[in-house]
């Protein structure tokens, strides 16, 4: 059984990216600080935002 489960969207501009799905959810994120943006949906799925210049570092 599945107890959670997240996606995670690198972004070329983290801020407008949030901006964009604040509103397409209507929601606040729960995190954002540089680096990460992260949603908790009303089904517990985590919908997260991270900067592609961070893709280096995986």
């Amino acid at each position: 059984m599945i107890h959670q489960c997240m996606t995670i969207l690198y972004v070329s501009d983290q801020e407008a990216a949030r901006a964009f799905y604040s509103d397409v959810f209507d929601i606040l994120p729960n995190l954002h600080v540089p680096g990460m943006t992260e949603f908790k949906l009303e089904n517990g799925f985590k919908f997260g935002l991270m900067p592609m210049e961070n893709i280096r570092h995986l």
